[in-house]
């Protein structure tokens, strides 16, 4: 038995309609269904917060290594380390949906959340040799699949 302790997960086949779905989700399925429309998308906070995110194939692959790779004790964080704000994932979602970045409305009455939620993967980096897709090409892909199958 090991234990990883993996950062935020986004990618294809998620629930969506699921009520405990995490942000990215439930962003996505927001500017998803606002496309055809020129009505505001409300963010909730003010988009400062920080996260570090990893697209699903990726982190599985990491899981896989830590499995074939890892025997130690220790629990170890895995994930991608770039981190970007809410604001600039709201915009790359915007981006991939072809909608004008204009129409995004922070709502500062909602709670913006944990300021940053970053984790250390100094020490599964030093061992693996495992790679990350970047937020703007893993959501090329989500994006495209979601436009090709969800209708």
């Amino acid at each position: 038995v090991i234990g990883v302790a993996p950062n935020g997960i986004y990618g294809k086949n998620h629930r969506w309609l699921s009520q405990s779905r995490t942000f990215i989700p439930a962003l996505l399925e927001r500017f998803f269904l606002a496309r055809g429309s020129d009505t505001p998308i409300t963010v909730w906070g003010d988009g400062t917060p920080k996260r570090e995110l990893t697209y699903s194939v990726d982190m599985a692959g990491a899981i896989m290594w830590a499995l074939k790779n890892y025997n130690d004790p220790q629990f170890l964080n895995i994930g991608s380390t770039e981190e970007k704000s809410i604001s600039e994932i709201a915009y790359l979602i915007c981006d991939k949906f072809d909608i004008d970045r204009s129409r995004i409305v922070f709502d500062q009455k909602r709670p913006s959340g944990v300021s940053r939620k970053s984790v250390d993967t100094a020490k599964f980096s030093s061992l693996s040799d495992c790679s990350f897709r970047s937020l703007d090409e893993g959501l090329d892909e989500v994006t495209r699949w979601m436009l090709e199958t969800l209708h």
